[in-house]
């Protein structure tokens, strides 16, 4: 019984040893930001459209690559919608899986609401409902993170897809946001 024991033992050990385990889900090491990863980048392409009396300025920051990159959305009266799509560089697909947006809210009075939706070579695989938020309290029906300044909503999407699509509404105060990224997860 003893020997046993000692080979079971060694092979969960001999098993275990191959493993890492990362306790902390918030560390990070600044080149890679813990909420989402960046699926743009290089050849990749952004369409937004504001609404009337709403502006998007530094478009392209939304889906460089760069989490710490911003566009700057802004409202000058009390709300206002966004569509902001962002295409990958050609021959870049993700697999099924987490599909969003990581934002900066300016103000905590604002309400942001946010759906996305993913595409693959220009035909919709999925949308659905990512999350609400005012000040730092979230609502979500699909999977949302708050850590410091930075919000993540977003929704899995069964499917693969080459573009993400969010539909930002802000409601409040006039003021804005800022985007961060559309991103994977």
């Amino acid at each position: 019984m003893q020997t046993n024991r000692t080979l079971v033992a060694l092979g969960l050990g001999l098993a275990l040893a191959g493993c890492k385990i990362n306790i902390d889900s918030e560390h990070h090491n600044g080149s890679s930001d813990p909420l989402c990863q960046a699926l743009g980048g290089g050849g990749a392409s952004v369409d937004s459209t504001p609404s009337t009396g709403s502006s998007l300025d530094n478009a392209r920051a939304a889906f460089d690559g760069n989490l710490s990159s911003l566009a700057r959305y802004e409202v000058s009266g009390g709300s206002g919608s966004l569509i902001l799509r962002g295409t990958a560089q050609s021959g870049v697909v993700h697999g099924p899986g987490g599909a969003g947006l990581l934002i900066s809210q300016q103000s905590g009075d604002q309400t942001v609401r946010v759906m996305i939706s993913t595409y693959l070579d220009g035909v919709l695989q999925f949308t659905g409902e990512a999350g609400t938020q005012t000040g730092s309290s979230q609502s979500c029906a699909g999977s949302c993170l708050n850590r410091a300044d930075q919000s993540y909503f977003g929704i899995d999407s069964p499917g693969s897809f080459d573009a993400i699509e969010a539909s930002i509404q802000l409601i409040g105060l006039p003021g804005g946001l800022d985007i961060r990224e559309l991103c994977t997860r």
